[in-house]
C-alpha cells in the first residue's frame, strides 16, 4: 500500500516479464491481488511465457483468487505461448474444483493447444478420472486427435490409465482409431505392457492384426518390447503369428533378433512358419545364425527349418554361420550333422570353404574338409580357397589345402596362381612353403610374375628368394620396362642394389626408351641415382624425345641431382627433340612461383652457366 502510495508503478515487470499482479496472483497473496485490482493493474498482461494473471493462479491452484479474476473479467479463453487456456492448465495440474468453475463461466471444452491436444487430451493423459467424467459430461469430444494423430483413447492407454480407458470406452471412444503413424489403441497397450487394458480392448472387439505404417502389428510390438505375458495372451486370442512387417520379418524372427527362447517356443508351438523370409530373402534360421543363437538353431531345426534355403543374396545358412563373429563353430557342426550341403554356392560362386579359407578359421575349414567340401573348386574369378587363403596370410590352411591335393600351381582367369598372391601380398612363409611345394616361379600373370608383384611392392626379402630359387630378373613389363626401372621408379634403393647385383641391365631401356636412371632422375632419388651411376649407368643416354638423365633432374630443378650428373661427365649442351638443353629446361620452369624452387632455380642457372 506504502509503496503504491508512493507512485509505484504497477505494470512494472521483472526480467521473466511478470508483473506485480502476475507474482502476487502465482504466490497466492490475494489480498493483495484484490488491492492491485482495486488499483487498476493490468488483469490481461502477459509474462514472457505468455501466461496472464488467471493462467498462473489456476496453475497453483489458488480458486479464491481464480474466482475474483474471472468476477473481474479475466480472459478465460486466454491462450499462453504453448497455447493452453486457464482450463487446459488447471487440468493439467488436477485442480478439478477450478476446472468445474472454468467451465461454469464458459471455458470452451472443446479448444487446442499449439499440440492439438483437447482439454480432455490432458486430463486422459494425466490420468484425472473426475475431470475426464465432467468433460465427457460437458460435451469433449473423445475421438479428437491431437496434431501427431493420437486420439485421447490412445493417449490414456499410453499412461497405463485403465480406469479412463474403459471410461472413455464406454462413452463410445473408437477402439480401431488409428494415428498418423497407423498405430491402434491396442498397439499403443501392447507395445507399452498394460495387459490389463489389452484384455479389455480384445473383450471390446480391438483387431489383432491391425498394422502401423511399418507393418507392426500389436504382436510384432508386445515381442520387440518383451512383454511376455502380452505375447502369450495375443497368440491364444488368435492372433497371426506370420504376419510381415515392412522388412518382411515376422513375429519369429522378431523375437529371434531380441533372443527371446519363450517366445520363439511358443510361436513355433502355434504354427510360426520356420522357413518364411523377408525382404532380404532370409529365413529365421539365417537370422538366428546372424545373432549366434546356438539353441533357436537346434530349435528351428527340429521344426523343420531347411538347411539349404538361401537368401537374395545366395548365401546359406551355412555360409553364414562361418561369416559371422570369428565363425561359430559349433553352429557349423550342427548344420553339417544336419546334412547341409558343403558346397552350397552364393551368387559369386563362393562355398563356406571359401570364406572360411580366406577369415582364416583352421577348424572349421577342417571340418568342412572332412566333410566333403571340395578344395578345387573355383569362383567367378576363377579363385580357389588355396589363392584367398595364401592372399590372406592363413599360413595353416594354406598347408592343410595343400596336403588335401589342390594344385600350387592353378590359375585364376587373370593368370594369377598362389605364388603370385604370395608375393603381391608379403607372404614370405608361404612363398616359402609355395616353392618348396614346387610352385612355378617363372609363371606370367596379367598383372605380371611373382618377381615382377614383389618388386613393386618393395618387399625385399621376397625378391631375394625368388631370384635365388631363379627367378629372371631381366623379364619386362608388357611396357618393356624392366624390373629395375620399376625398383628406380619407386624409389626401392635395396632392390635396385640387389638386381644389380645379380646382372640386371643398368642400361636397359623401357617404356619412351626412357633408362633407370631416367626414371630415378625424373623421381628425384639421388641415392638411386648415384648407385646407378656408379654401376655404369650412361649419362649421355637419349629416350625418345631426347631427354637425357641431365634434362630431367634440370626439369625438377634437382640441384644435387644436377651437379652429380656433371661432375660424371653429363653433357650440359645436350639438345632434345625440340632444340632445348639443360639451361632451357631450367628457364622455362612453370612451377617458379614457389619461393623454394624459386632460389633451387637461380642456383642452377647460375650453375649451368659457369660449367
Amino acid at each position: 500500500k506504502l509503496l503504491i502510495e508512493k507512485g509505484a508503478n504497477l505494470d512494472a515487470k521483472s526480467k521473466y516479464g511478470n508483473s506485480i499482479l502476475c507474482l502476487a496472483a502465482s504466490n497466492g497473496h490475494l489480498e493483495i491481488v484484490e488491492l492491485l485490482i482495486e488499483k487498476e493493474a493490468d488483469i490481461h498482461v502477459k509474462n514472457g511465457n505468455g501466461n496472464t494473471p488467471l493462467c498462473l493462479a489456476v496453475q497453483k491452484g489458488h480458486l479464491e483468487i481464480v474466482k475474483l479474476l474471472i468476477a473481474k473479467e479475466a480472459d478465460i479463453h486466454v491462450k499462453n505461448g504453448n497455447g493452453n487456456t486457464p482450463l487446459c492448465l488447471a487440468i493439467e495440474k488436477g485442480h478439478l474444483e477450478i476446472v468445474k468453475l472454468l467451465i461454469a463461466n464458459g471455458a470452451d471444452v472443446h479448444v487446442k493447444n499449439t499440440n492439438g491436444d483437447t482439454p480432455l487430451c490432458f486430463a486422459a493423459q494425466k490420468g484425472h478420472l473426475e475431470i475426464v467424467k465432467l468433460l465427457i459430461e460437458k460435451g469433449a469430444d473423445l475421438d479428437a486427435e491431437s496434431k501427431y494423430g493420437n486420439s485421447t483413447l490412445c493417449l490414456a492407454i499410453e499412461k497405463g490409465h485403465l480406469e479412463i480407458v474403459k471410461l472413455l470406452i464406454e462413452n463410445g471412444a473408437d477402439v480401431h482409431v488409428k494415428s498418423k503413424h497407423g498405430d491402434t489403441p491396442l498397439y499403443f497397450a501392447a507395445q507399452n505392457g498394460h495387459l490389463e487394458i489389452v484384455k479389455l480392448l480384445i473383450e471390446k472387439g480391438a483387431d489383432l492384426d491391425a498394422k502401423s505404417k511399418d507393418g507392426n502389428t500389436p504382436l510384432c510390438l508386445a515381442i520387440q518390447k518383451e512383454h511376455l505375458e502380452i505375447v502369450k495372451l495375443l497368440v491364444n486370442r488368435g492372433a497371426d503369428v506370420n504376419v510381415k512387417n515392412t522388412n518382411g520379418n515376422t513375429p519369429l524372427c522378431l523375437a529371434i533378433h531380441r533372443r527371446y527362447l519363450a517366445v520363439v517356443k511358443l510361436l513355433i508351438a502355434n504354427g510360426a512358419d520356420v522357413n518364411i523370409k523377408n525382404t532380404n530373402g532370409n529365413t529365421p534360421l539365417c537370422l538366428a545364425i546372424h545373432r549366434r543363437y546356438l539353441a533357436v538353431v537346434k530349435l528351428l531345426i527340429a521344426n523343420g527349418a531347411d538347411v539349404n534355403i538361401k537368401n537374395t543374396s545366395g548365401d546359406s545358412a551355412l555360409y553364414i554361420a562361418v561369416r559371422v563373429g570369428v565363425g561359430h563353430l559349433g553352429i557349423v557342426k550342427l548344420l553339417v550333422d544336419s546334412g547341409v550341403d558343403v558346397n552350397i554356392k552364393n551368387v559369386n560362386d563362393h562355398t563356406p570353404l571359401y570364406l572360411a579359407a580366406q577369415s582364416g578359421h583352421l577348424e572349421i575349414v577342417k571340418l568342412l574338409v572332412n566333410r566333403g567340401a571340395d578344395v578345387h573348386v573355383k569362383d567367378t574369378n576363377g579363385y580357389t580357397p588355396l589363392c584367398l587363403a595364401v592372399q590372406e596370410g592363413h599360413l595353416e590352411i594354406v598347408k592343410l589345402l595343400i596336403e588335401k591335393g589342390v594344385d600350387v600351381n592353378g590359375k585364376s582367369k587373370n593368370g594369377k596362381t598362389s605364388l603370385c598372391f604370395a608375393a603381391q601380398h608379403g607372404r614370405l612363409e608361404i612363398v616359402k612353403l609355395l616353392i618348396e611345394k614346387k610352385a612355378i616361379i617363372h609363371v606370367k600373370s596379367k598383372y605380371g610374375t611373382p618377381l615382377s608383384l614383389a618388386a613393386e611392392k618393395g618387399d625385399l626379402a621376397i625378391v631375394k628368394l625368388l631370384i635365388e630359387n631363379g627367378a629372371d630378373v631381366h623379364i619386362k613389363s608388357k611396357y618393356g620396362d624392366t624390373l629395375l626401372h620399376l625398383a628406380a621408379q619407386k624409389g626401392y634403393l635395396e632392390i635396385v642394389k640387389l638386381l644389380i647385383d645379380k646382372g640386371a641391365d643398368v642400361n636397359a631401356k623401357g617404356k619412351d626408351d626412357d633408362t633407370p636412371l631416367c626414371l630415378a632422375a625424373q623421381k628425384g632419388d639421388l641415392a638411386i641415382v648415384e648407385l646407378l651411376v656408379n654401376r655404369g649407368a650412361d649419362v649421355n643416354i637419349k629416350n625418345t624425345n631426347g631427354n637425357t638423365p641431365l634434362c630431367f633432374a634440370a626439369q625438377k630443378i634437382d640441384l644435387a641431382i644436377v651437379k652429380l650428373l656433371i661432375e660424371k661427365g653429363a653433357d650440359i649442351h645436350v639438345k632434345n627433340k625440340y632444340g632445348k638443353t639443360p639451361l632451357r629446361l631450367v628457364a622455362e620452369n612453370p612451377h617458379l612461383k614457389n619461393r623454394h624452387l624459386k632460389n633451387r632455380h637461380l642456383k642452377l642457372l647460375k650453375l649451368l652457366k659457369t660449367v
